[in-house]
């Protein structure tokens, strides 16, 4: 038995803490963790199964930045000399980095089957799972453009097949996505335009269409038109409401870091591609068709171009034309806008700290601004203007501005380094296992914001 004697008196007096000790004790220990952190540079990955682990989602984007220029190359109104070798040569670079960026997606699945789990779940990395399919709609189109005239008729067919394959895989994302990364709590400074990529597959479903639709034989164009509206309306609306979301960020929380701006420029792509798709849709097929009948004399009806019942006459065709025509114009307006101001936030904040650090986020400046500059050059070829036509001549340009963003894309592959967010391949890194240390032990974002949440913070 214990005594009385054995156990501590009630009156015993313990050290008292104040807590403004505690608070100074918690600040000297976190400082000390972060001092050891930052000396203790975790090891670069080496190797193909190392450097696999970290090969997230965000790499396709450097195949929507080069099929986004040898799109833009194709569809420059100004035809110079080597425009179509050029052009090949790009489409033939996305193709080869496409198919290095799935074998790495692959590689992370096979060896590190965990990891490529939660990338499903977590938001830095998830909202970038839509950029596969981004990528393949790069090489649909450069098929159409550089491919398609010296192939045949068969590969029409066959791109039929692919198009109607590739809307219901991008509707199958989007649902994928709403079920994995929508099911964790965010805080609101994590709301990007990035995460208007879940329905970017969808909207881009109707761009393809439009080019698509070009080229398809008359009595087969209809459908395509009719879905590709659809789904561009689909992509298009659902952005504008996810980009309400951003806005309210933007006007609550002050303005991040220069490094993390250009991301800002994913807003560029809902109204440039849909105003893209809008006057391709009418210059490309509705006009060719117009033409044709005036130059018939009215010989072919349009229901040749519309063999459901006769879904649009001579006149509904033209105000088609018109409606699409004159809708692509605020689109453009709006498309212009965002692209300018990160741009002008990107060089003030430059300028205040006078420090340049390359982020992944560059690449933001190549595929989202190619549906506007497209729109553009649409636009030219149908209003009496020149400045669209000049506006358009950026597109001489894009190369040229691309290959730093290759060059610092490269060295990182090769040093074992990873960019993300504005942050360097050590923090970066060390911050990923956290993560996955947490995933292992059940730990969720939700938890941690909802912690945070109770706490105040």
């Amino acid at each position: 038995m214990t005594t009385n004697a054995s156990r501590p008196s009630r009156s015993t007096t313990w050290p008292s803490v104040s807590l403004s000790d505690r608070a100074s004790a918690g600040d000297q220990l976190e400082e000390k963790i972060f001092t050891s952190s930052q000396s203790e540079s975790p090891t670069l990955p080496h190797g193909w199964k190392a450097k696999s682990q970290w090969w997230t989602w965000n790499c396709f984007t450097v195949n929507m930045g080069t099929g986004g220029v040898a799109i833009l190359i194709g569809g420059c109104p100004f035809a110079f000399n080597g425009q179509r070798v050029l052009g090949t040569i790009f489409f033939f670079i996305d193709v080869v980095i496409f198919l290095i960026n799935i074998a790495g997606v692959t590689s992370r699945a096979i060896y590190h089957p965990r990891t490529f789990k939660s990338s499903f779940y977590d938001h830095e990395d998830g909202i970038y799972v839509p950029c596969i399919a981004l990528a393949f709609a790069t090489l649909f189109v450069c098929v159409i453009d550089y491919a398609v005239p010296y192939v045949g008729q068969w590969l029409v067919t066959v791109l039929q097949v692919v198009w109607l394959a590739y809307a219901a895989v991008g509707l199958v994302i989007a649902m994928i996505m709403e079920y994995t990364v929508r099911g964790s709590l965010r805080p609101l400074s994590a709301i990007t335009p990035a995460d208007c990529l879940l329905v970017f597959p969808l909207m881009l479903g109707g761009t393809t269409g439009s080019a698509l639709a070009a080229v398809v034989p008359e009595s087969q164009a209809t459908y395509i038109i009719v879905l590709s509206y659809m789904l561009q309306g689909m992509g298009w609306f659902l952005s504008l409401m996810k980009l309400s979301v951003w806005m309210c960020r933007s006007i609550l929380l002050p303005t991040p870091p220069p490094e993390s701006i250009f991301q800002f420029l994913m807003a560029v792509g809902p109204p440039g591609f849909t105003a893209f798709g809008k006057s391709a849709w009418h210059s490309e097929y509705v006009i060719h068709q117009l033409r044709q009948l005036a130059f018939m004399n009215l010989a072919r009806s349009t229901r040749n171009a519309f063999p459901a019942a006769g879904l649009l006459d001579a006149e509904g065709a033209r105000i088609f034309q018109v409606i699409s025509l004159w809708y692509s114009l605020p689109l453009l307006g709006l498309a212009l806008y965002l692209w300018v101001t990160p741009l002008v936030l990107y060089t003030i904040g430059t300028i205040k700290i006078r420090k340049f650090r390359w982020t992944m986020s560059f690449w933001s400046l190549t595929f989202p601004s190619t549906g506007m500059f497209m729109a553009s050059a649409q636009l030219g070829e149908q209003l009496p203007s020149k400045t669209f036509n000049i506006w358009i001549s950026k597109t001489l340009l894009r190369p040229k501005a691309k290959r730093p963003e290759d060059i610092f894309s490269y060295h990182g592959l090769h040093q074992g380094e990873v960019f993300e967010d504005g942050n360097h391949v050590n923090v970066n890194v060390q911050r990923m296992r956290t993560r996955q240390q947490d995933i292992e032990n059940g730990e969720t974002p939700s938890k941690r914001y909802i912690a945070e949440f109770s706490n105040g913070a």
